[in-house]
């Protein structure tokens, strides 16, 4: 046993306890402790960790990591504290970690390290020689361990550079095997090259390691699927029997399907098969105007159902709990889930503490960011820093009785009902991908429930962190194996994303008492996810369906490009502007900042289609005072400029093949359009309305059947009114006369009328002007939509290389006014690429004789790590910026290792 304590004098504060077991660096930083004592001093101690006080054990000074993870527990009157610092088994961390109890292999533990943290490609049989060589040369040190004679630690100081220089040479020397033998030129091998020569080993590979749960040629339908009243597609039918078979093995399903393949048909059905027609309850959670299609959908779908709309909390409490005799479905709207009751703080003010204290077990509330005690003004808003006691972790608020008053049906059910429902249905679950009520209700509703069926059509949108609140609350076991928690999404997105860190040297800023200059660190996710989050957590719970699968007879669906040339007046007050912002933007990226990037952006995106009743545009300066940017040129409003022209003549044609036409605009708001397309499209002899977000959610489907039967044939709207749920039938032709550059919108509103039951060709135009900030998002979304289809399985090389080399949006948009956009890309070439991969045909891989295509281009496999570090153009001005960017672990050449 060691003697531990901790010492504040100027407090005259002196903890003693004791210490059975304790792991430390040569830097004499403690990596794991074992502490035990009486539960106030343990306490204490255990406080000194966290704010990295001077530890003494025995004689001797140690420090504290920069953060621990902890486990208490109480036994016969005293109190055992284990601490593990975060280096500890986090492979994320800059130098992990790793504890071996007993007869552990350290090559083992290592390989498990280098696997998961480092980008580089490994073989498990390269574990012994790597452990050999990282240690003779520094690079793995052994810890002391104190008090346990089991115990190994090691401590991991590597970057991804130096174990791509270490490994590559390994092979090029042949100290490193692959398959037995080096049968290539490693100095010229391609990855062409080495694709066609593995081909068949690869194909048979992936052929063992993936086995369907449903073989649609040798696996036969349920019975049950003859009993629904509504018959499915064979496709239909195969993807409800692998939905059924997940469900057999694991609590939750997710069908990732196209827009128009049958996702209602298919979500309702498969309780009834798995239930092989027996009574079962199901909750339905959607959005708000799709409620009442959901209820037609399984009253016409589902033999002998009833079907129940929750309109409020109330309605939930006069669900009985009684033995289920009917099939029940309940539907609930995703805004009504979530409402609740408002909160104030439960906090009281301690007149002997002189601080506000925690109404539970009375201690001080310490704001730990900036180490002081919380204010009275800290409580006017809810926070996360001010949720809970930091000491107790109870919550410091409570409900407010003094307004409406509600309990929220997502928490009535999981205290009052959990375990009532059978099956819990989330329709459009990727609008529920963050951590907002509405998916903190997606998630209470996933886990009182004891089956979940999650319907989306774009799962993906472009970002690693869009998947990872969904994965957690539909598997959090599945995450927690992987050591990750629901508070753990930044290493989350540094393990399966990709991270820009920028770090900024002020000139001449040099430390006052050392050497070194002042250097600040900032992080940003970018886009871009990693293939492994298909092979871990999407293959064994997803179900991808297209609406080629269905073999039905679609009919065509094409995109167009519709680039019209500014009228000379336009041009001239565009290009003034244009040079206006972009000098501004200039002096904002130089310094790293992005304020009121998205202000000038949106100005620029909307001004060719609004050209008059503009604000002035400013900024704010160093002094907090308004700085003028430029103020928009007035051109005529009772003027037709050549995109509205353009507009005219689009549509006419359509009318004259009795096509009617839906028209997007995205900027509705201050800088609205509608209504000026309206009144041109009216003064044109075009019967037309505009779709209001005035209108609720679940007339609007309605509202746009009433328009029709009036005569109306062209209606003007912001796509985020219909991206979900609406079918479109009677507009064939859909025109974005504005498009914007959200990627979850643009898919799902372009896709409302190419669904099962459209019998005329389907045409969606982009329009755009040239030379324009407009005609550079297309492009842009273009590169995005390509990244996104991969996710599910729709690949082209240049798909797979955007997901994690690309920046987001408004960035590429910004750099695109500065710098210009690469002149090799053709707009038309980018949307024809998305539009082949979309429509693809999938492709059977054989177990013999498996052809694959040559790629455009060839790379080095041993040049990948220069694509990494591959510079940006940078601007020298105030700061010193130098900007990294940590892929995530699956490279390109990957391939060659992982089989």
């Amino acid at each position: 046993m060691y003697e531990i304590s901790v010492h504040d004098y100027n407090a005259n504060i002196h903890l003693y306890s004791y210490c059975d077991c304790f792991v430390y660096d040569k830097n004499n930083t403690i990596h794991f402790i074992s502490i035990g004592g009486f539960d106030s001093v343990v306490k204490g101690i255990r406080a000194a960790f966290f704010k990295k006080k001077n530890i003494k054990i025995d004689y001797w000074n140690y420090r504290c990591a920069q953060n621990y993870h902890g486990y208490i527990e109480k036994t016969g009157g005293y109190t055992h504290n284990i601490l593990v610092s975060s280096n500890v088994y986090d492979p994320n961390s800059t130098s992990p970690v790793f504890l071996l109890w007993g007869n552990q292999s350290p090559d083992d533990a290592l390989y498990q390290v280098l696997n998961t943290r480092y980008s580089v490609p490994l073989k498990k049989e390269w574990s012994k020689w790597l452990l050999n060589y990282l240690t003779d040369n520094s690079f793995v040190e052994e810890l002391f361990v104190n008090g346990n004679d089991n115990l190994k630690a090691f401590k991991l100081s590597l970057s991804n550079d130096e174990l791509a220089d270490i490994v590559c040479k390994a092979i090029k020397n042949g100290e490193l095997i692959i398959n037995g033998e080096n049968q290539f030129d490693f100095s010229k091998i391609t990855m062409t090259d080495y694709l066609l020569q593995n081909a068949n080993y690869f194909a048979e590979k992936i052929n063992n390691l993936f086995k369907p749960l449903h073989n649609p040629i040798k696996d036969e339908l349920s019975p049950y699927l003859a009993d629904l009243l509504r018959k499915p597609f064979r496709s239909q039918a195969d993807a409800i029997m692998g939905a059924v078979k997940t469900l057999k093995k694991s609590n939750s399903v997710v069908f990732s399907a196209e827009m128009g393949t049958g996702k209602t048909i298919m979500g309702s059905s498969v309780p009834y098969v798995y239930s092989k027609g027996k009574p079962y309850r199901a909750l339905v959670m959607c959005p708000g105007h799709l409620v009442e299609k959901w209820r037609r959908e399984i009253l016409n779908t589902i033999p002998n159902s009833k079907v129940y709309i929750i309109e409020n909390w109330e309605d939930v409490t006069k669900i009985k709990k009684s033995k289920r005799k009917h099939i029940e479905y309940y539907i609930i709207s995703k805004d009504k889930a979530k409402l609740g009751y408002s909160f104030k703080p439960a906090i009281s003010y301690s007149k002997i503490k002189g601080t506000l204290v925690c109404p539970n077990c009375g201690e001080s509330l310490m704001n730990e960011s900036k180490g002081i005690p919380f204010l009275e003004e800290d409580f006017y808003t809810r926070k996360k820093s001010n949720s809970n006691c930091p000491s107790c972790n109870s919550t410091l608020w409570t409900a407010d009785n003094s307004k409406i008053k509600r309990y929220a049906p997502a928490e009535y059910i999981k205290r009052h009902l959990k375990r009532f429902f059978d099956f819990f249905i989330a329709d459009e679950v990727h609008e529920l991908k963050g951590d907002t009520a509405q998916g903190q209700a997606f998630g209470v509703l996933s886990s009182a429930c004891k089956k979940t069926i999650a319907l989306t059509g774009t799962l993906l949108g472009g970002y690693s962190s869009n998947l990872f609140y969904i994965l957690y609350r539909l598997n959090p076991q599945l995450m927690k194996d992987e050591d990750l928690d629901y508070y753990s999404i930044s290493r989350w997105i540094e393990r399966y994303g990709v991270i820009e860190r920028t770090i900024k040297e002020k000139d001449n800023e040099l430390n006052k008492t050392s050497r070194g200059s002042k250097k600040y660190v900032t992080t940003k996710e970018k886009p871009g996810v990693s293939p492994l989050v298909f092979s871990k957590f999407l293959i064994g719970s997803c179900v991808f369906l297209e609406l080629t699968d269905l073999q039905q007879q679609l009919p065509s669906y094409d995109e167009y490009i519709e680039t019209v040339k500014m009228d000379s007046e336009l041009e001239e007050a565009y290009d003034f502007l244009a040079e206006k912002i972009s000098k501004k933007m200039k002096e904002l990226l130089r310094n790293g900042s992005k304020k009121m990037l998205g202000t000038y952006l949106t100005t620029l995106l909307s001004y060719p289609d609004r050209p008059f009743d503009n604000p002035p545009i400013f900024t704010i300066d160093e002094l907090g005072n308004p700085e003028l940017v430029a103020i928009p040129p007035e051109l005529d409003k009772n003027k037709l400029y050549n995109k509205e022209k353009r507009l005219i003549e689009l549509i006419k044609d359509e009318l004259e093949e009795k096509r009617y036409v839906f028209v997007y605009a995205t900027y509705t708001g201050k800088k609205d359009v509608t209504e000026r397309l309206k009144s041109i499209l009216i003064k044109a002899g075009i019967k037309t309305e505009v779709l209001k977000s005035t209108i609720e959610p679940p007339k609007r489907e309605g509202w746009v059947m009433d328009k029709v039967k009036q005569g109306v044939k062209v209606i003007i709207g912001n796509p985020e009114l219909v991206k979900t749920g609406l079918d479109l039938y009677d507009f064939p032709t859909l025109i974005f006369y504005q498009t914007g550059y959200n990627l979850f919108t643009l898919r799902q509103a372009s896709r409302r009328s190419w669904r099962i039951g459209q019998i005329r060709p389907v045409r969606v135009i982009f329009m755009t002007y040239d030379n324009t900030l407009q005609y550079n998002a297309l492009i842009l979304m273009g590169s995005k939509l390509e990244a996104a289809l991969a996710i599910e399985g729709k690949f082209s090389e240049e798909g797979l290389r955007s997901l994690s080399e690309n920046n987001d949006l408004t960035t590429e948009l910004a750099k695109s006014l500065v710098n210009g956009l690469d002149t090799s890309l053709s707009i038309e070439s980018m949307w024809k690429k998305v539009a082949d991969a979309d429509k693809k045909p999938e492709i059977y891989i054989p177990h013999t004789e498996v052809e694959i295509p040559a790629f455009n281009g060839q790379i080095n496999l041993f040049d990948l790590k220069n694509i990494e570090n591959k510079e940006e153009n940078k601007i020298e001005y105030k700061y010193k910026v130098v900007t990294k960017v940590k892929k995530s672990k699956v490279t390109t050449g990957q391939l060659m290792f992982d089989f």
